[in-house]
């Protein structure tokens, strides 16, 4: 994988290429930024530029990493069981399905990888057992390369155990290793492993880099690729589920319009049918709909006090922001904000989906009839 698989960046691409010219390669290395920003597909690119330019055949080596198949280039990722891995989830049970997925969308998040394994009702975590199994991979010497390279995506799905076993390695690692962690999220890292990383961040993409890469590389006319890029926030792949709009996407609209009249109505009987529902689904896919939520709420904010162009909304969402956007306000912006992220935080740590639900729907019901 090249750097032109990375939409735009033009000057973070510059100055990765040339500390790799000038040898200011630091030992560890942490990448952020948020979701469809760039920073699994700037990592992967800048892993391939050090194992290529640091070894004597750079063409064989360029195009082992094409394919992310160079014996020196490691992957770290969130797992957990399957129909085929029913115990002891590792990335290395995974790998054939992870050079398909990220080979296939540089741009993966975490919800479209557990699609991909089957697993979107379960949460990705990288255990102990996986960092027990990157220091065995990281203590061979590397086989064709000067380099060996952990590539360690979404750290922040670390177990706390499994990062308190990565500290020594990755302040101290064998010699010429390098550790590059990819994380969306840094606040969910341990200071100490944050510490121990030398930090690029990746910023969201411009609209006008966006808007381009979907004329491109998605041959879009020009206004639907503005509109899309516009109301994306610099996120390629909200923007690309903008302008494929979803089956998903357009059940998480009708369940959340349907959800927020039950409790302005209090109409008790379908509150429970949606936490009835709800339940039933994926923690990912719960997650993912608290979120879209979070979305509406913000956009509702922009109605009531900015200009409609700092609206991120159309067709069908754009109408319902329209009329609900009176019932959010800053007597309960905050609030709602507030109780949908602790909801989110408890999803991610196993909390009874129905209770998390139940209570959410209590404390919301309470919040929409707040007055402004």
């Amino acid at each position: 994988m090249q750097y032109d698989a990375v939409i735009g960046q033009s000057e973070l691409k510059e100055r990765l290429q040339k500390s790799v010219r000038e040898n200011r390669i630091s030992h560890a290395q942490l990448f952020v930024g948020p979701e469809g920003s760039g920073a699994l597909p700037m990592a992967v690119a800048y892993a391939c530029q050090v194992l290529t330019e640091n070894s004597q055949n750079p063409e064989a080596t360029s195009k082992k990493c094409e394919k992310l198949t160079h014996p020196d280039l490691h992957f770290c990722f969130p797992v957990n069981t399957t129909k085929s891995v029913k115990k002891d989830p590792r990335s290395s049970h995974f790998l054939k399905e992870w050079r398909e997925a990220l080979l296939t969308n540089p741009y993966l998040n975490l919800y479209q990888w557990l699609n991909k394994l089957g697993i979107e009702n379960k949460q990705g975590i990288i255990a102990v057992r996986q960092a027990e199994e990157i220091q065995q991979d990281l203590a061979l010497k590397a086989f064709e390369a000067s380099y060996k390279i952990m590539i360690l995506w979404m750290p922040e799905k670390l177990h706390e155990k499994a990062s308190n076993k990565l500290l020594k390695i990755i302040e101290e690692p064998p010699q010429k290793t390098l550790f590059i962690l990819v994380s969306e999220n840094a606040e969910l890292l341990l200071p100490t492993i944050i510490s121990r990383t030398q930090i690029t961040r990746i910023p969201r993409l411009s609209s006008e880099e966006l808007k381009d890469a979907l004329i491109k590389r998605h041959n879009m006319d020009e206004a639907s690729a503005q509109s899309a890029a516009f109301l994306s926030e610099g996120n390629y792949l909200e923007a690309l589920r903008i302008l494929n709009s979803s089956n998903e996407e357009m059940s998480f609209k009708s369940t959340f319009q349907n959800w927020m009249r039950s409790l302005y109505t209090k109409d008790i009987y379908e509150v429970m049918d949606f936490v009835e529902q709800i339940a039933r689904v994926g923690r990912e896919r719960q997650k993912h709909f608290l979120t879209y939520g979070l979305h509406i709420f913000r956009e509702s904010l922009m109605a009531n006090y900015a200009t409609k162009d700092l609206v991120r909304t159309s067709g069908d969402e754009a109408n319902f922001v329209e009329k609900f956007s009176p019932f959010i306000h800053a007597g309960n912006a905050l609030s709602f904000a507030s109780e949908f992220e602790e909801a989110i935080y408890h999803i991610e740590r196993n909390v009874n989906a129905k209770i998390v639900f139940t209570d959410l729907s209590l404390k919301s019901m309470k919040l929409i009839r707040v007055k402004a």
